[in-house]
C-alpha cells in the first residue's frame, strides 16, 4: 500500500515535471524565434540575432526576399506606420574579391544618386576587423534617412539597411545596427 502510494505521488511528480518542462521548452523557442534566426541563400547560410529589445521578423517581407526584419519590440511593422526598421538584403556578386564588393556598393550607391537622395561614406569599423565594411548614410527625396552597410561573403554582398525617420533617429539607433552587424555569423551551407 505505502509502496503504490509512493508510485502515485512519483508519477504525478513526474506529470507536473513534464508539464513545467513543456511550457519552459515552449516558451524558450518562442522567445528564440523572435530574436534572431538562420538566413539562407543559394550557397550560404548566417545566423543573425535582433538588436536588445528588438524583434526579428522573418515573414512580414518575405515575398521581397527579406527574411532578416528587425524592429523594436512591441512596435507593429507596416507601410502605413514609421517604425525604425533594420533589414538585410543579399545579392550575388560576379566574384569573390572586395574589389567586386566595392564595384558593386559604388554602383547601387550611384543609383540612389540618380534619384535624387544625398549620400555620404563613413568610415566605420565593425567588431569583425578584418572583413570589409562599407558604410554610407543615405537621405532619400521621400524624408526617410537610411544607413547602408554592404559586406561580402565568399561571392555574396549583404546589404544591412537602418531606415529612420529623421536623421536624429538614425544616429540614435547606430549601435542597434552595429549590434546586428556584430551578430552575423555565416556557415557553409551543406
Amino acid at each position: 500500500m505505502i509502496y503504490k502510494l509512493f508510485i502515485e505521488i512519483n508519477m504525478k511528480r513526474k506529470t507536473i515535471l513534464i508539464v513545467l518542462l513543456t511550457f519552459w521548452i515552449n516558451f524558450v523557442f518562442t522567445q528564440e524565434n523572435n530574436i534572431g534566426g538562420i538566413i539562407y541563400g543559394q550557397n550560404y547560410a548566417f545566423i543573425v540575432t535582433a538588436p536588445v529589445g528588438w524583434i526579428m521578423d522573418s515573414e512580414s517581407l518575405s515575398r521581397q526576399g527579406i527574411f532578416g526584419l528587425f524592429y523594436e519590440e512591441g512596435k507593429i511593422f507596416g507601410a502605413q506606420n514609421n517604425t525604425p526598421i533594420i533589414y538585410i538584403v543579399t545579392f550575388t556578386l560576379n566574384n569573390s574579391s572586395d574589389d567586386e564588393l566595392i564595384k558593386f556598393a559604388q554602383e547601387d550607391i550611384n543609383g540612389y544618386i540618380m534619384n535624387g537622395a544625398k549620400t555620404e561614406r563613413i568610415d566605420k569599423r565593425y567588431k569583425k576587423s578584418d572583413t570589409l565594411y562599407l558604410t554610407y548614410n543615405v537621405n532619400l527625396p521621400n524624408g526617410r534617412f537610411e544607413t547602408f552597410v554592404f559586406t561580402r561573403y565568399n561571392n555574396n554582398c549583404l546589404i544591412i539597411i537602418l531606415n529612420a525617420n529623421n536623421n536624429a533617429q538614425r544616429n540614435e539607433l547606430l549601435p542597434k545596427l552595429e549590434e546586428v552587424i556584430n551578430s552575423i555569423s555565416f556557415m557553409d551551407k551543406n
